[in-house]
């Protein structure tokens, strides 16, 4: 299990553990929502280091290959056989090269897809307690009006307006709280990058050929 599989099963059972064991409702509930955020940060931070990685690797493959048909257009153009055979041993040390790092980004791929897996059950984990801890409030607002309300029938109004107010306060920072974890859909972004690189290869692939084409 990878550090960040192993961040997201602590995390939550965590908390589980502590949801159901409360006796201050409110100051688990937030402490958990703070840990719950740092984890989802980290998980970011950790994915988008591996995506970094993985663009660094495709320009380095780019880089190989341009040398590799380098190297084999010189073995055609050399005068000499040694200097032809040395010119292919070039061009076959870039595409080992080049395999070797097509292998390193199938790995990492996979390492990636577990990683986003991660990340989104802890996005989700913190979207649950939220709702929940939202549910709790408005309930426990209502329980403890209608209370005030038994004990001092005067004041009942003031006191129902006043806890109202409050939960409405409160409502609104939990809102604000949630809308700023919307963020970027990553997912997407994914995709959009997958398709342009696709589009890409094709290009180069039709240029490829075209320059064979034109050559022959």
């Amino acid at each position: 299990m990878n550090l960040l599989q192993r961040i997201s099963t602590t995390v939550v059972a965590r908390i589980d553990g502590a949801v159901r064991g409360i006796e201050n409702h409110d100051a688990i509930v937030s402490a958990s929502l703070a840990e719950l955020r740092h984890a989802i940060a980290q998980a970011r931070v950790r994915l988008q280091r591996i995506e970094a990685y993985r663009d660094q690797r495709r320009q380095r493959c780019e880089i190989l290959r341009n040398q590799a048909t380098k190297w084999r257009d010189r073995a055609t153009q050399a005068d000499d056989e040694a200097m032809g055979i040395e010119c292919l041993r070039r061009a076959h040390a870039r595409e080992a090269e080049i395999a070797a790092l097509d292998h390193t980004d199938e790995q990492q791929r996979a390492v990636e897809r577990r990683m986003a897996q991660a990340l989104e059950r802890l996005e989700q984990r913190y979207r649950e307690l939220q709702s929940q801890r939202h549910t709790l409030r408005g309930r426990e607002a209502i329980a403890r009006a209608s209370a005030s309300a038994d004990r001092t029938a005067g004041d009942a109004g003031d006191v129902l307006e006043e806890t109202l107010e409050r939960w409405a306060i409160a409502i609104t920072e939990d809102e604000l709280a949630a809308d700023a974890m919307g963020g970027r859909d990553e997912l997407a972004e994914r995709f959009e990058r997958a398709e342009q690189e696709a589009e890409l290869r094709a290009e180069l692939a039709a240029l490829r050929a075209q320059s064979k084409e034109s050559k022959s």
